[in-house]
């Protein structure tokens, strides 16, 4: 049964004891403290969430009575902080519903209400479970729990209702559906089509936040012939056809992120145009459009493996990125090979500003710096005598 999985596996988490020093408080005064959504599917499908959001039947007011060293965060949203001795912060929000989406985001009107009207104005039944400890049983008002075993992702309610409340909910049913491999309810999937556009409204920085969730578990192989991955995908990015890429499973997020940027290179035919999307739209870190730009590098460059160890130096992603297009077919694993042998036996600096000094032109100095150090990557047997004779010859 679901309950004996949920509360042999609450007990077992982290913050099942902080958990309880809340709970205490709250009933104390009279009022329940229930673990809400997300954390409650995940323990369904023996899943470890990574935190828990708690709700209550006491008001924001109530709540700050009972606990002084809230955070008031949100409060106007029915949302509090409670900070724990673990350095940990519990999310608390009362039951409530919400109405009035002005911005596609966020409510403009929050009513105190029942647990069952609180689970109304969630997003899919999946996330629209409780869990109350008190009396070890889960608290099921929209048939979440039957659609975690048939594996079904269904809105609450009316689909076009919920995706027209928080536009952002058409990205996170294709992140649960990568994520938690499960089916779309048909009504479920054509609002989202259907609703696809108004993704374009939300800020990139939303969006590329839910991409860096999901990326760890995409099928690349079948995203090509997933309608509802091409729609939002071509209407997020300038992507003519996506490629079928077979690309192995990684909990390794730097790696991850790799697969995708190499994936978005793969299917546009602008990599300057895919650039600009992820700077100016997605809002993309300096880290990330790094990598951007070293994948692009490795996949399409025809410089030798001495000049790409020699770049190495100023952009340590070369090595790595080199090693992972080898892997997948998309890089010689000749030049890799000798990329790699020649990054193993870099050779010393010998020869710095000072040696030059008086021999060329201050303006000169670094273009002839470079130049003498990409000769030591092509012939590291070279002395230091022997890289400056050159220019000592011009005196």
């Amino acid at each position: 049964m679901p309950e004996s999985l949920v509360a042999t596996a609450f007990k077992k988490h982290p913050l099942y004891p902080s958990f309880i020093q809340v709970k205490n408080r709250l009933s104390d005064g009279g009022y329940v403290c229930w673990v809400a959504g997300g954390a409650v599917r995940d323990f369904i499908l023996n899943r470890i969430p990574f935190d828990l959001d708690l709700v209550t039947d006491a008001t924001t007011e109530q709540i700050m009575m009972i606990f002084p060293e809230a955070i008031p965060v949100g409060i106007q949203f029915g949302v509090v902080k409670i900070p724990v001795g673990n350095h940990h912060v519990f999310d608390l929000a009362t039951f409530r519903r919400e109405s009035d989406y002005i911005d596609g985001r966020r409510p403009s009107h929050v009513d105190f209400a029942t647990p069952a009207e609180d689970a109304l104005r969630r997003d899919f039944t999946i996330n629209a479970l409780f869990w109350d400890d008190q009396t070890q049983k889960i608290q099921d008002f929209v048939d979440g729990v039957q659609d975690i075993e048939k594996r079904m992702l269904r809105c609450v309610g009316d689909a076009q209702v919920r995706f027209a409340e928080d536009h952002l909910r058409i990205l996170r049913l294709l992140r649960f559906q990568v994520q938690l491999k499960f089916e779309i309810e048909s009504a479920t999937r054509d609002a989202a089509l259907e609703n696809v556009q108004l993704l374009q409204k939300i800020s990139g920085e939303r969006i590329w936040t839910e991409f860096e969730k999901m990326i760890p578990a995409i099928e690349y192989s079948s995203w090509n012939r997933d309608i509802l991955a091409l729609s939002i995908l071509r209407t997020l990015f300038p992507i003519q056809n996506p490629v079928t890429m077979v690309l192995p499973q990684t909990e390794n997020l730097e790696l991850a992120l790799e697969y995708f940027l190499l994936f978005l290179i793969k299917s546009t035919f602008d990599r300057e145009q895919m650039r600009e999307c992820l700077r100016e739209r997605m809002r993309a870190s300096r880290d990330e459009l790094k990598a951007y730009d070293t994948i692009l590098l490795c996949s399409e460059t025809l410089m030798s493996p001495v000049e790409l160890a020699f770049e190495s130096e100023k952009n340590g992603l070369i090595v790595s990125v080199c090693r992972m297009l080898a892997s997948m077919g998309l890089f010689s694993e000749e030049r890799n090979a000798e990329l790699q042998k020649r990054v193993e036996k870099k050779p010393p600096k010998l020869v710095d500003g000072n040696d030059l000094m008086g021999l060329v032109a201050p303006t000169e100095m670094g273009a002839i710096l470079k130049k003498i150090r990409l000769r030591q990557w092509e012939q590291p047997e070279l002395s230091k005598t022997e890289l400056l004779k050159p220019y000592l010859s011009t005196k």
